[in-house]
């Protein structure tokens, strides 16, 4: 927009019709995502070396912007008039976010490795119930033995499960991995690594308030913030997983024991039901009847039910059965916990702290494959880019704009852009593609 008094704007994003950047949430949605490049096919078809670093246990690398916006703002008769451009030109941008997304097979192995850990722990408990089954059926029967007698008791047999509730378990396998700070989330369903590479570069502005052609430099500092983030993050879901699994083979133990006693007149069922080292449940029927007579059926059913008066010395005998069993559990499963906690996983999470730092170190900055410069501008204000300029390189479009001129009077052309992605061929060169978004433009005003 230009006016006749010399007064110019230019915007693009998400402004509003005032000419104001508003970047708030949308009725009934959260900010739009803006774009997305896939930079591994990206890299791929522009220098044919794919992640071209050969960065192992790296499938694929996406950066997802969320809004952007920018404006340009100039006073072209104001600035003749005082001789200064910039203290009639204003340029601002904002950018909702920035994320790096990463595909990787370790963040599989972490859910593989505790899944295999859980079926090693039921596997070693199923041969501990094994192992438990027959002194379990001496003290149950022991007390029942009189009244089966008198019954016929013949052929018998039971089955021992102490099957475990993993479920507080399984449900940190499908969780989101993240930082107190929001640096580094490792959704554990979809298998993604995302990056907010606004909280790592600035923790309190982000991408915002930045001075003009801001270099999001990946530099140690930065790398070193991502690796503690991610170890916090991994550290602390490993030991979430490490107390629910303890949890699960301690507390959440469930014994469930079944014996079938062949009688002349048909069967008796004996269960024992409840949690290990809880209060257990009792129960014993009769069934198969084979004595035609529904009458006779009925009376013997009544015998087998006297079987529950003596539920008092059943389950005390079963306690006793299985008083050692928790200790047992303990043994078996304790070294096994142990290795996944302080080997297996370990061995997991190491590669995914190396990981994200290659990929950091190796993809993006001002020497690397991928340039990203935050409010680039053309011919900033030495006021706000510093002092020398030199520190803070144009983006290569600036140098095709022209520049004020004294008489006739032209203000010239500013234009700000609040994000510019490039991939570059080799440090110092052209960049091979690059990518501006929310670019606006001011002048040239032409006063005569």
């Amino acid at each position: 927009m230009a006016k006749e008094d010399g007064n110019s704007a230019g915007a693009a994003g998400a402004v509003s019709n005032s000419g104001a950047i508003d970047l708030g949430p949308l009725p009934g949605s959260g900010l739009p995502t803006a774009a997305t490049l896939q930079l591994g096919t990206l890299l791929d078809n522009l220098l044919g070396t794919g992640l071209g670093g050969g960065i192992a246990n790296l499938a694929d690398v996406r950066v997802n912007m969320g809004a952007v916006a920018s404006s340009a703002q100039l006073d072209a008769c104001a600035a003749l008039w005082d001789q200064d451009v910039y203290a009639h030109l204003d340029r601002d941008y904002e950018i909702a976010g920035l994320n790096a997304e990463l595909d990787s097979p370790l963040v599989g192995n972490l859910v593989t490795a505790v899944t295999n850990t859980t079926t090693a722990l039921q596997n070693s408990i199923n041969t501990i119930a094994g192992n438990t089954r027959l002194s379990l059926e001496a003290a149950v029967l022991g007390p029942l033995s009189g009244i089966l007698s008198t019954l016929g008791a013949g052929a018998l047999n039971s089955t021992l499960a102490l099957t475990v509730d993993f479920s507080g378990v399984n449900a940190l396998l499908d969780d989101v991995i993240s930082d107190p700070d929001g640096i580094v989330a490792i959704d554990l369903a979809s298998g993604l690594i995302t990056i907010d590479l606004a909280a790592l570069f600035d923790s309190v502005d982000g991408l915002n308030n930045q001075a003009p052609n801001t270099q999001l430099l990946i530099n140690d500092a930065v790398v070193n913030a991502l690796t503690l983030a991610v170890q916090t993050a991994l550290a602390d879901w490993v030991q979430s997983v490490g107390t629910a699994l303890t949890n699960a083979v301690t507390n959440l133990v469930t014994v469930d024991f079944d014996i079938t006693v062949a009688i002349a007149a048909g069967q008796v069922d004996i269960t024992l039901d409840g949690p290990l080292g809880g209060a257990l449940v009792f129960d014993a029927g009769f069934s198969n009847c084979n004595l035609g007579i529904p009458a006779l059926c009925d009376t013997v059913e009544l015998t087998v039910d006297t079987l529950l008066g003596l539920t008092a010395s059943v389950l005390t005998g079963a306690a006793g059965a299985l008083a050692g069993v928790p200790a047992l559990i303990t043994a078996a499963t304790g070294p096994i916990i142990t290795t996944l906690l302080t080997v297996t996983l370990p061995g997991i999470t190491g590669p995914i702290v190396t990981l994200l730092g290659d990929v950091l170190d190796g993809l993006f900055g001002e020497d690397r494959l991928v340039s990203i410069l935050i409010n680039a501008q053309n011919a900033p204000d030495p006021v706000q880019a510093g002092s020398p300029i030199i520190d803070y390189p144009e983006p290569y479009w600036a140098s095709g704009l022209p520049g004020p001129v004294a008489s006739p009077y032209e203000s010239g052309q500013f234009d700000v852009s609040a994000l510019r992605i490039a991939v570059l061929g080799a440090v110092g060169a052209p960049p091979v593609v690059g990518i501006d978004f929310a670019r606006s433009s001011v002048g040239s005003n032409d006063l005569n």
